[in-house]
């Protein structure tokens, strides 16, 4: 191959990757980011950024979950897999931090991988939690759509709080503490 033919090559399947991320959004009951709440709003994955919302399968029930609901009050965007050790050491201080605040809305949002395993988890260990636990959605030639959205780089648990106008104030790789979790929230509330 000459090096133009290479070049257009990559030119075209960049083209059909995007073209089928945007088919699959509307297969799959999800939306990508259009502005709808906010005309000539730029979504992003960076601290300053409107977070981009998406519209993700829950858990249990059959409402779709997507952040752009929940305006008005601080979310956090935990993502996990009950595949993940301190994924699930985690959790129990998400659940707290939901059971203490009404303001805090957090939204655990399992990875594609190991996601047959996530409703029996949740059942068992969190059966009356008000954290609202949804399913990621698999992206085609990778694997978690929101995480990767929102600039989770392979590394789980994955958290990115947003303040209540929608703008991502924090995100973080790795476990978080209870006392970390809520310096977070403080920072978003200002």
């Amino acid at each position: 191959m000459t090096k133009n033919t290479t070049k257009l090559t990559a030119l075209l399947l960049a083209l059909l990757l995007s073209l089928s991320f945007l088919i699959s959004c509307e297969k799959e009951g999800g939306s990508a980011p259009s502005g709808e709440d906010k005309p000539n709003v730029n979504y992003g994955s960076n601290i300053g950024d409107t977070a981009t919302p998406y519209s993700l399968d829950p858990v249990k029930g059959n409402e779709k979950v997507n952040i752009k609901d929940y305006r008005g009050k601080i979310v956090v965007l935990n993502f996990w897999g009950t595949w993940c050790s301190p994924c699930r050491n985690e959790l129990p201080d998400f659940n707290r931090v939901a059971s203490e605040y009404d303001d805090v809305v957090i939204i655990a949002v399992h990875s594609v991988e190991g996601r047959e395993n996530a409703a029996d988890y949740i059942n068992d260990n969190f059966p009356y939690s008000k954290m609202i636990f949804a399913y990621d959605q698999p992206r085609p030639y990778t694997t978690d759509l929101y995480y990767d959205l929102l600039g989770g780089e392979m590394y789980y648990p994955y958290t990115v709080i947003i303040n209540p106008e929608g703008v991502i104030t924090y995100k973080t790789s790795g476990a978080m503490s209870h006392s970390q979790l809520l310096n977070a929230i403080n920072t978003a509330k200002n």
